[in-house]
């Protein structure tokens, strides 16, 4: 049986701290001070002079240098002994720690056996040696570390030392003339001393020298030290933090508070050059950053006062009273806003990243900007009352998002309205719809970075698995965040204001929000192609984010056992589709996804071996198909005059998407379907996108690609069980040719008009313009697939079909019954929705 053995230091503790006495004794023989002069040394800065006892100031003063030099090298022994002292008794306390769990032993069942128990203290065994373990080679570290800092001496690195608590102001009383920045340890009393010397070179009365250049460089030291902790991990040191804090709540109460100084270092107003301003402001704001962030030992209810005021919004500036000629409430704010974008705008990158704030400071500023951005959207807020220089909403709010947006956990938190993070104030549908309504100059690119990260931190069927190495933390994140996206954006008066913004976009008046801000809509997009297998899961009676249930898992044909997933029900797919379609571009690209999809599930219901039935292969391929062409209906017909319009346009949006996946399909050089050959990268900036979109966004009345009979638009969608059966037959005709195991040419014989360019028709509406008529077509290729062609000799097509699902069914029975499931999950997301709209069916409908 494995055991508890863990490593013992055997250095003596007692005499590591009776040599620091010994050279403490020795500086007091120095000196001829006596009493606690470690005390006098580090507990404050003081002059040499009061070091050095009366009858020896004389000796002292004409080689000071020296004296100091020899105290110094004392000083940082003595140090170094007592920091290697508390560095074995933080080991020993580990392993007291390690030995209590092992002494109390595994936790045992009450029916256990006795080789279960062993089995149990066993795994325990190995658990507390590599905890050990982990605390013996941390020790080493240290111990390596303090022999360098002996052998260094006062001209090596002290960090250590501060860190540890066993050095104060000794180092920077004793240095030399020059007293070198990293001599003085970061805390309070130098915090209090910066904020007052800073002051006469921020308000101009002193034009920067070597003193200021001293104090920004330590700021830098800071702030360096901050990005390399965020980058590996850690946490600065409590002497670091409240150094921070001090400073930030001293410049704030002085004159000109925290917030003034990017205009009062602005070069055009003041002595300062581009550089010497940029490495203030770079060490400044970044060290507001480290300040407020958790992982560093800092949060937000350490932040200076004028920053908590600017994060709840512009009501805790008040009103002016009548006749007060004081500023508006919304306008102060807003100024105050600008200058803290200013300040933040030039923080350090970590491995080309900019360096990110803290959860709970990062939540509430994308809080405040949603706030805010809805209240001027909505009238609220009137910021500018004329005065050109302040009517740059725009600039002001996106600089802080720009910040804000960059904490993941922060984005989690807005989207999933995690009441720990966020302004209690400020809902969470207020704040969204604020950000994603708001009409951007930029097109939302800097507001998309609230979604953006969710695609890359999720790893879905079209995401290359070299960049999809997330743990499952993240990975939950990205799934938990997106529910919660999903359900706020498709409920109550969030979805309501979302997708009538009131603000006209391409003859469009009442534009979703999508359209008015189409790089939030590509990123919401990503997330859908990257979601594309959750978005398969049916789940009408669960909704949610979590690990999915043994009959979802049985029906779902990308999942096992174990696995999390969204849980959807249809009209929130349906709902967030609607959203992504709206805007030209990303509906090629959905409808593009989502057939691609649907061949896949085709796939599937073919293989006689797969795990998952026909049944479930073709209800979630009938569900997420009648989610998409639900939401083309819808969205156009919201936009369009017509229901015969929305239906044609529709057409052509499914029309664009099928280009697109031929054209990708092959110039990935495989068919369309297969399952490899689009990325989530595909059909972005694409010259088929590019077709799709011109298509689109033609003019109904005037375009060729409308001019359609009015037998015909019911072809935009499947609108009877015929139409169903003659999309599946072509559908799994496709499936057949992607699998390679049939060559389009072959099907192309009954009819040219099943050709176009080289691959076989996919969509039914090409059949109308056959020499012969559909339904023989039809027939004609069911036999194919069932293994029973009506042609003569069969032998020509089915000598290359492998056994599927369907050709074991002399009757086609198989074939039958997944056209009866894929049509009624179909008719479900889409039938009778667009039935609402035909003439007749509603009071309110749309002129035909």
């Amino acid at each position: 049986m494995a055991e508890f053995s863990p490593k013992e230091c055997d250095a003596n503790v007692g005499g590591l701290r009776s040599n620091s006495d010994d050279i403490v004794g020795l500086m007091e023989r120095i000196t001829g001070k006596s009493g606690d002069l470690k005390a006098k040394l580090n507990d404050s800065a003081i002059e040499f002079s009061e070091l050095i006892a009366d009858d020896l100031k004389s000796v002292a003063e004409e080689n000071h240098g020296a004296w100091k030099k020899t105290l110094l090298a004392c000083e940082v022994a003595r140090a170094v002994m007592d920091k290697w002292a508390d560095d074995v008794e933080w080991y020993r306390n580990q392993i007291d720690s390690l030995q209590e769990q092992w002494d109390d032993g595994p936790t045992v069942g009450r029916g256990d056996s006795e080789s279960e128990i062993e089995d149990k203290k066993d795994k325990l065994a190995g658990q507390l040696n590599d905890e050990a373990d982990a605390k013996w080679q941390e020790l080493k570290r240290r111990a390596d570390e303090n022999s360098e800092m002996l052998e260094d001496g006062p001209e090596g690195d002290l960090r250590p030392l501060f860190e540890a608590g066993v050095m104060g102001w000794s180092a920077y009383n004793l240095a030399n003339d020059i007293k070198k920045p990293q001599y003085m340890p970061a805390n309070r009393e130098r915090a209090e001393k910066y904020a007052r010397d800073l002051q006469p070179y921020l308000n101009g009365d002193k034009e920067p020298d070597e003193d200021y250049y001293e104090m920004v460089a330590f700021l830098a030291s800071i702030n360096k030290r901050a990005t390399e902790k965020q980058e590996e991990g850690g946490r600065l040191s409590h002497s670091e933090i409240n150094f921070l804090e001090t400073l930030y709540e001293d410049l704030d109460g002085s004159r000109d508070n925290l917030l003034e100084i990017p205009e009062e270092t602005d070069t055009e107003n003041s002595d300062f050059s581009d550089e010497q301003r940029e490495d203030l402001l770079s060490a400044m704001g970044g060290n507001l950053l480290a300040l407020s962030h958790e992982d560093l030992g800092g949060d937000y209810s350490r932040m200076p006062d004028s920053v908590h005021k600017i994060m709840e919004g512009p009501d805790s500036y008040g009103s002016p009273a009548p006749g007060n000629t004081e500023e508006h409430d919304a306008n102060r704010w807003a100024r105050d806003a600008d200058k803290l974008g200013a300040l933040l705008g030039h923080t350090s990158e970590i491995n080309g990243q900019p360096m990110e704030g803290g959860t709970e400071f990062s939540a509430r500023m994308t809080g405040v900007v949603g706030h805010v951005a809805n209240g001027i959207h909505d009238g609220t807020y009137d910021i500018g009352f004329g005065d050109p220089e302040y009517q740059k909403h725009d600039s002001t709010l996106e600089s802080l998002l720009d910040v804000s947006t960059r904490n993941k956990d922060a984005n989690h938190a807005i989207l999933t309205g995690d009441d720990n993070y966020v302004n209690p104030d400020f809902g969470r549908g207020e704040v969204i719809e604020g950000i994603f309504a708001y009409d951007w100059e930029d097109d939302g690119e800097t507001a998309a970075g609230l979604t953006e990260w969710i695609h890359e931190d999720y790893c879905g069927p079209h995401v290359p698995k070299e960049e999809c190495e997330h743990d499952s933390g993240e990975h939950d994140r990205a799934g938990e965040a997106m529910y919660g996206l999903i359900e706020e954006i498709t409920s109550g008066q969030t979805e309501e204001h979302l997708r009538d913004t009131g603000i006209e976009i391409d003859r469009v008046d009442n534009s979703a929000f999508t359209r008015v801000n189409p790089e939030i809509g590509e990123s919401l997009t990503d997330a859908y192609i990257t979601f594309l297998n959750d978005f398969s899961v049916r789940s009408e009676n669960t909704q949610g984010y979590g690990e999915l249930h043994t009959d979802q898992v049985n029906t779902s044909p990308f999942h096992e056992d174990g696995d999390t997933s969204l849980m959807l029900d249809p009209d929130q797919k349906q709902g967030f589709l609607q959203f992504l379609v709206a805007d030209e571009t990303q509906a090629t690209r959905v409808s593009a996804f989502t057939q691609d999809q649907e061949q896949r599930f085709m796939g599937i219901a073919m293989d006689s071996e797969g795990s998952t039935t026909p049944t479930a292969a073709s209800r979630s391929a009938g569900e997420l198909r009648g989610a998409l062409d639900g939401a083309l209906f819808d969205e156009y017909n919201s936009q369009l005059d017509t229901v015969h319009e929305a239906r044609a346009k529709t057409r052509t949006a499914l029309e664009a998407g099928r280009i697109g996946l031929s054209t990708t399909a092959s110039s990935f050089g495989g068919p369309a379907g297969a399952g490899s050959a689009m990325t989530i990268g595909t059909l972005i900036n694409d010259p088929v996108v590019e077709r799709g979109v011109e298509m689109l966004s033609e003019d109904p009345k005037n375009s060729d690609n409308y001019s359609i009979s009015r037998d015909e638009l019911g072809n935009a969608a499947l609108v009877d069980r015929e139409a169903v059966n003659d999309h599946v037959t072509l559908q799994a005709a496709n499936a057949i040719v992607a699998r390679e195991d049939l060559d389009a040419s072959q099907i192309g014989n009954f009819d040219e008009n099943l050709i176009k360019n080289g691959e076989l028709a996919q969509d039914i509406w090409v059949l109308e313009n056959s020499g012969g008529s559909r339904r023989g077509l039809i027939d004609q290729i069911r036999g194919i697939i069932t293994g029973h062609p009506n042609s003569e000799p069969p032998s020509q097509f089915q000598e290359n079909i492998p056994h599927t699902q369907w050709k074991n069914s002399p009757t086609g029975e198989d074939l039958n019954k997944f056209i009866n499931d894929y049509q009624d999950s179909y008719s479900d997301a889409y039938h009778d929705r667009v039935n609402a709209h035909e003439p007749g069916n509603e009071e309110n409908d749309k002129d035909n």
